[in-house]
């Protein structure tokens, strides 16, 4: 079939075996995307387990597991120290993943929490964050974690979507609290203006690479001269002197 691909998935038992998943192709280069069909089902606490390299960078990522002592428990497990996981809240909606979310590490237990289902991980190279998310559902009983798909975004800081499964071309508008505003003008610049103290200023293409930075701005507006650059979707990181980060898509 053109658009699913078959891959053989690792699913870690007392002696090892293999599953054959078929997984959603992935049509956005930035976006790592899978959904399993059949869903993985982590039911038995001395046998399942998954671990997932969410980013594909060949080093796992999490771990889905039961552990039975003195009951049986679900389990998400960090498995490095870059990537770190929170669980959505229901107030938290589909908001970007960045957003009002409490990052953790090691090994959680799966509360008996319907808005769980929910799961994002962000991980870092030292400098930025990268965000995804799992759709997993939780059932009692029997107690089963069923993980349904994923997606990880490679555009460093970019305020990815619970369920966003590609990058929107176009200008991505984000909200902001601190009236932060990034815009083109008719001549050759992108200028941004925040009631934030702006530290640094980075335009990104959609493949990661920098084609303008401005560091030391300590301002509350900067203006990024796009002269030379190529016509195409790109995108702009605004760090303030807090350290957090404002992002926009934009089309030159």
């Amino acid at each position: 079939m053109r658009n699913k691909i078959i891959l053989i998935m690792i699913i870690t038992i007392s002696s090892l075996s293999l599953k054959s998943q078929v997984l959603g192709t992935l049509t956005d280069t930035n976006v790592v995307y899978y959904d399993y069909i059949p869903d993985i089902v982590v039911s038995n606490p001395q046998t399942d387990t998954l671990k997932i390299d969410i980013n594909q960078d060949g080093i796992l990522d999490v771990q889905f597991y039961l552990h039975y002592y003195p009951a049986t428990n679900c389990y998400i497990k960090t498995l490095n120290s870059n990537c770190k996981i929170a669980f959505w809240g229901i107030t938290n909606n589909n908001d970007t993943i960045p957003s009002l979310l409490y990052w953790l590490s090691g090994d959680k237990y799966w509360y008996y929490n319907d808005y769980q289902s929910r799961l994002a991980i962000r991980i870092t190279d030292g400098v930025n964050y990268y965000y995804g998310w799992v759709h997993v559902s939780y059932s009692n009983p029997p107690q089963a974690l069923t993980i349904d798909k994923y997606a990880f975004c490679k555009i460093a800081n970019y305020p990815f979507l619970y369920g966003q499964t590609t990058i929107s071309t176009g200008i991505h508008t984000i909200n902001s609290t601190d009236s932060t505003n990034v815009y083109l003008t008719q001549g050759n610049s992108v200028i941004i203006e925040s009631g934030k103290l702006i530290k640094n200023v980075k335009v990104t293409s959609t493949t990661g690479a920098v084609v303008a930075l401005q560091n030391n701005v300590n301002s509350n507006n900067a203006t990024i001269n796009t002269a030379g650059i190529a016509h195409g979707t790109y995108i702009v990181q605004v760090q303030f002197t807090d350290l957090s980060v404002y992002t926009k898509q934009i089309v030159l």
